[in-house]
């Protein structure tokens, strides 16, 4: 078989693979998340108290704090997309929209998963075949870049504060974890640090 047709024939499978993807497993998948985020918040005793909550204080505080924190989350996203582009730019060139669209999607797919385990999957998904691989191992280098801050600052936070939290801690368990905690995350900071570079 001529090299022409079975290239011909791979660009018609990759084509039936997408449209599936698209119309039936997209569908199927915003069906099944919506099911389990309705069954999550309806599975909770608590859920008319927390509403009326929710009420009480938009009409104490009015509707801006409530829109300063979708604001907020969008701007979060766009942030996240921002730095997925800026992340596979040797590989690929992203336009926004389909950086956006795959921060989303990893923020769909990891809502339904343990820990977050499958936001680098609901992101890749949206990648060329050639770059899936290295798409992965951009999110995990992303991801471990996010903790090396996550442990620097908090850090440096625990350090400056330090005195202020042990004065209002009770209990010795505490101070000691707290101590431990001052030893230890400098040094998951720098063992993560010889890890990522």
């Amino acid at each position: 078989m001529p090299t022409g047709v079975i290239f011909e024939e791979s660009l018609r499978l990759d084509k039936s693979i997408k449209i599936i993807i698209n119309y039936l497993l997209g569908p199927a998948f915003l069906i099944w998340l919506s099911w389990d985020v309705y069954h999550e918040v309806t599975a909770q005793e608590d859920i008319g108290q927390q509403w009326q909550s929710l009420v009480d204080t938009i009409a104490k505080k009015g509707i801006l704090p409530l829109a300063a924190v979708v604001l907020l989350m969008f701007l979060q996203w766009l942030l996240e997309a921002f730095k997925w582009k800026l992340l596979l730019k040797d590989i690929i060139q992203l336009h926004w929209i389909a950086a956006f669209g795959s921060i989303l999607s990893g923020i769909s797919v990891s809502v339904v998963t343990p820990n977050r385990i499958g936001e680098f999957a609901g992101r890749i998904i949206h990648l060329p075949n050639g770059t899936r691989l290295e798409g992965t191992a951009f999110t995990f280098m992303g991801n471990l870049a996010q903790m090396i801050i996550t442990c620097l600052l908090g850090s440096l936070g625990l350090s400056l504060g330090y005195d202020i939290l042990k004065s209002q801690l009770h209990s010795p368990e505490s101070v000691y974890s707290i101590d431990l905690l001052l030893i230890l995350a400098p040094i998951a900071s720098v063992i993560l640090l010889l890890v990522y570079f």
